[in-house]
């Protein structure tokens, strides 16, 4: 099951403007659409939606190097580090496997805005269901 075909349909994917750029087992690259909706009170993009995607990218970076036996069903545990402020417009995000066991995977992401600057970076520690 690529990224892609994981986020394919699903209503959040669709809220957050999820788009597939790049894919290898254990690294996506994507990106999102930040909305003029998704911004807090003082005018960046809220904290919680940053969370969503970076919790979005690492899923697809772990579930990319599962095998067809297996797939990761629920975040166990999550830290994000919020760098800059994010405002509407694309957002390119990257997550990467960092280790695989038989039932929990750890990844990382980043999140960028268009000229490259660090928004956010997170971690994750998921569960992996096998079949």
């Amino acid at each position: 099951m690529t990224a892609d075909s994981t986020w394919a349909g699903s209503s959040v994917a669709d809220l957050l403007g999820w788009k597939l750029v790049s894919e290898e087992p254990g690294l996506v690259r994507a990106e999102f659409e930040a909305k003029e909706e998704f911004r807090n009170p003082k005018g960046p993009i809220m904290g919680g939606i940053l969370a969503a995607m970076l919790d979005m990218i690492i899923s697809a970076a772990i579930r990319s190097s599962m095998k067809p036996n297996q797939t990761p069903r629920a975040t166990l545990e999550m830290k994000v580090n919020f760098i800059g402020a994010a405002q509407p417009g694309t957002i390119a995000a990257e997550g990467k496997l960092v280790h695989v066991g038989r039932s929990v995977a750890f990844g990382e992401g980043t999140l960028t805005d268009p000229d490259g600057a660090l928004i956010a970076t997170g971690t994750a520690t998921m569960r992996i269901h096998t079949e």
